[in-house]
């Protein structure tokens, strides 16, 4: 099932998956971040409870949220003084955590609207695939990076 969850600052839309299962399981994503907003799962009296530390709107996953639940790119934790060496040739990217680049920058993948490519719904399950292209010099990066991340609950 999709729904909107809402529109950024900058006017881009947002929609919410949610993936379900035969047992009642279900996992909440958008497309802002590739975050994963819910994990509802029964507890030992058998009720559904979020089990996921997160926020309850689009605005806050936008203004405050520390990484909660998102995929973060192109690098995951702390770059040292923002730089690295590739092939010989130095790279300076963007110190937003100190002196050092954290989770991809200051618009990481975690800060941008995926696109879903695929959605799944079947008999094993329910999934969705998201892509990102973060291209050539996105954030101080060299090269483009064609990302693909599938999120999928099965019956299990």
């Amino acid at each position: 099932m999709k729904q909107s969850y809402g529109t950024t600052a900058d006017g881009s839309a947002v929609t919410e998956y949610t993936l379900t299962n035969t047992t009642g399981i279900e996992v909440k994503v958008i497309t802002y971040g590739g975050i994963i907003t819910s994990i509802r799962l029964p507890d030992r009296r058998q009720e559904m409870k979020n089990v996921l530390l997160g926020f309850a709107t689009l605005a806050d996953y936008e203004t405050r949220s520390p990484y909660f639940g998102c995929i973060t790119g192109r690098y995951a934790n702390r770059i040292a003084g923002g730089r690295f060496v590739l092939q010989g040739q130095t790279f300076q990217l963007d110190a937003q955590n100190g002196p050092n680049h954290l989770h991809g920058g200051v618009k990481g993948f975690d800060k941008v609207v995926w696109e879903v490519t695929r959605e799944v719904e079947g008999t094993e399950g329910a999934g969705v695939e998201l892509h990102y292209l973060s291209p050539d010099g996105d954030q101080h990066y060299p090269g483009d990076l064609e990302t693909y991340v599938t999120y999928f609950l099965n019956n299990d």
